[in-house]
This record gives C-alpha cells, structure tokens and sequence, in this order.
C-alpha cells in the first residue's frame, strides 16, 4: 500500500456498494464470512441528521493495523435511494474524517455465522455504487488497497456503448478459493434505471463472461494492459 504522504485515501479508502441502509447488515455479513480469515473488520454505526442510521464496514489488514484498508458504505442515506440522499465521495471522506479525529476505532465483529454453512460455500457478490465508465477506478483502488490481501482478477466484456463492463473476482491468496465478485452497478457512464445492473444482471453477466468463453486476467497485468 502506498505511503500515507502520498496516499489519496490517507484514512482508508472509501467503497460505495449498491445498497440502502436497511440492506447493509446483510451485506456486512456476507462481506465478514468471507474475508474474515484474511482481514480484521470492524463496524461503526452512522446516524445522519437527514435518513436512516446505517453501518459501515472498516476493513484493517491487521488487529493492530493503525487505519482500514476499505471502508464500505452504503450507496444511499436513506432507505428510498433517492438522488438526494446519495453517499457520494465527499460525504464519505467527511465521515471518515470525523471518525478518525475523534478517536473511534469501530465495533469488532463478533459472532459470525458458521463457517460451514451452505452459503459459505458460494461467492459474494457485491455491485459497487459505481458507472461502468468509472469502474476502472475502483479497480486500480482495490489492487492498490488490498492487493497484498487477495488475488485480484478481472475479466471484460466488450461493449458497444460509453464503456466495457468488468468483473472483479477476489481469491484467497493462500489457496486461491474464490471469495467476492464484484460488479458496476450501472452500464454506460450514467445512474440511470435503465442501466441498473441489480442480482439477475449480474448472473446474465456472468453468463455471457462464460458463453463467450472470456477469460480473467490478474488485475496487474490489466493496469500493466492500461497503462
């Protein structure tokens, strides 16, 4: 990861994901069951003058690990997902910023569920509050956040439109068991109804990914390929 002189995220980097407050606890649990064994997480509790009260997510390479790694929140402050209410960047960095100087590190995460139940045994997969267009962002992020703590691929589908579509997939790097996959969440470069890529798009991505028989590349050769 790179210096904190030299860091734009100095506090953690900040990740939108496509979801309303009342779906976050269930995302944080599908995100802990999954990366528990390779990061320390811990959750703070955000209670806007405006919307619902939401979690969010800090991610830490280590117990002793002086800032998280990622920060999830969620894409929305309130539970209609009105534009108004959206958790952009700005908000977010003002939130993290307010946490950090006030000294609060977050909530550890206990009692998980089980290790073995069934939907341990499949993928996570998370759309990020993000366009297509932007998506490549996120992906440099990622590798440079995290890419010490997973084995990071990603596979593109071509599109006619303002941009490709990718697919981020995140390995165990130890025994390389997939554990996330990881989406836009919207086609082309804008938040529109139309372009929404919710759960069944996703699948159909994933589909044709498999149809067209593309295959995934590291994502450092892909920013070695973009460069």
């Amino acid at each position: 990861m790179a210096t904190l002189a030299l860091d734009p995220h100095p506090l953690g980097c900040p990740v939108g994901v496509a979801c309303i407050p009342s779906q976050m606890p269930e995302l944080l649990v599908g995100l802990c069951v999954k990366l528990r064994d390779l990061v320390h997480p811990t959750v703070h509790q955000i209670n806007p003058s405006r919307g619902q009260s939401y979690p969010i997510l800090n991610l830490y390479a280590s117990v002793d690990a002086d800032v998280p790694r990622l920060v999830i929140f969620p894409g929305w402050e309130d539970n209609r997902g009105s534009a108004k209410r959206r958790l952009g960047y700005a908000r977010q960095v003002t939130l993290m910023d307010r946490i950090h100087h006030a000294g609060m590190r977050g909530e550890d995460i206990e009692d998980q569920p089980d290790a073995s139940s069934p939907q341990d045994n499949e993928p996570f997969r998370m759309g990020v509050a993000m366009t297509a267009a932007e998506f490549d962002v996120f992906v440099y992020d990622l590798f440079a956040y995290m890419g010490d703590l997973l084995h990071l691929t990603v596979a593109t589908l071509p599109s006619r439109g303002v941009a490709d579509l990718r697919v981020v997939r995140a390995y165990a790097p130890s025994d390389r068991t997939l554990r996330l996959v990881l989406f836009p969440s919207w086609a082309g470069d804008a938040e529109t109804k139309a372009a929404r890529i919710g759960a069944s798009e996703q699948l159909a991505l994933l589909q044709e990914l498999e149809r067209r028989k593309i295959s995934e590349i590291s994502v450092r050769e892909f920013l070695h390929q973009s460069m």
